[in-house]
């Protein structure tokens, strides 16, 4: 009777627990798992990694493919703003047609530097088309974070910028809206 209580028990705690756990969204091997969400922004970090990080920013309601343009372009001037623009590619596929944008940077934020590098795309959110920028951001902090910096992108830059121009879809904004609390 235990072992049947202690089964049913276990079972139970391992649905509950798989049918609750935060939405993920892997990138370059790695799975980053929701941690916050605000609006049209979800953050997602790796388990036991505060140096890394992955944003999804849905643009604002009624801004479609035909605006993934301005969308990015308002993005760069944000990242303009904050630091430095290393690179701006505009993103094709196979046959030539624009499939988004990939923007290459860094800033400072308080004691860290920031790499930063962030995808537009359009994405489906249901049945509805919409502009959505992937945003992965490594923070170098230390004696020399500059140095480090320039190592990490030496090292894993290009795997990262090839990783984000690979992606096809995202999490739509209402699936991760059902976030657990």
């Amino acid at each position: 009777m235990k072992q049947n209580l202690f089964f049913a028990l276990a079972m139970f705690t391992l649905f509950f627990c798989a049918a609750h756990a935060a939405p993920t969204f892997e990138l370059n091997g790695t799975t980053y798992t929701l941690t916050e969400a605000d609006g049209d922004i979800f953050s997602f970090a790796p388990e036991g990694n505060s140096a890394e990080s992955v944003e999804l920013i849905f643009a604002p309601e009624g801004q479609a493919k035909d605006a993934l343009r301005s969308f990015t372009d308002g993005l760069r001037e944000e990242l303009m703003a904050k630091g430095q623009i290393q690179k701006a590619n505009i993103a094709r596929n196979e046959s030539g047609a624009t499939i988004g944008y990939l923007i290459v940077g860094y800033f400072q934020d308080g004691d860290a530097l920031v790499a930063s590098m962030l995808r537009t795309m359009t994405a489906l959110d249901g049945d509805q088309s919409v502009s959505v920028a992937v945003v992965y951001e490594h923070r170098f902090v230390g004696a020399d974070p500059q140095k480090e910096m320039i190592a990490w992108f030496n090292a894993h830059g290009r795997a990262t910028e090839q990783a984000l121009l690979a992606l096809k879809s995202v999490p739509s904004a209402g699936e991760l809206a059902q976030k657990p609390e």
